[in-house]
């Protein structure tokens, strides 16, 4: 598993497009690619065609995990309409 960070503390930088964009590059050359929204605005999820208000899973509930195993963190992925992107 690679992990890629995009971060930054200025807003309007390119985050969530840099992020949908190389995510979008990962998966046409067939990897899978969880993308984790941690923008107070919830940008990512927004831009991926969830309202972030009826979202029922958050990053606070991925931290309350004890244990982080496929079974305990897979119900708090949302599928998107793109092929091998998830949030």
């Amino acid at each position: 598993m690679i992990v890629w960070s995009v971060a930054n503390q200025k807003g309007g930088v390119g985050k969530t497009t840099s992020t949908v964009t190389l995510a979008g590059l990962l998966s046409q050359k067939g990897h899978r690619v969880l993308m984790v929204d941690t923008d107070p605005h919830a940008s990512l999820t927004t831009y991926l065609g969830y309202d972030s208000d009826t979202v029922s899973s958050s990053l606070f509930d991925l931290f309350q995990l004890k244990t982080f195993t496929r079974d305990t963190v897979k119900p708090l992925i949302l599928e998107t309409e793109l092929e091998g992107m998830d949030i």
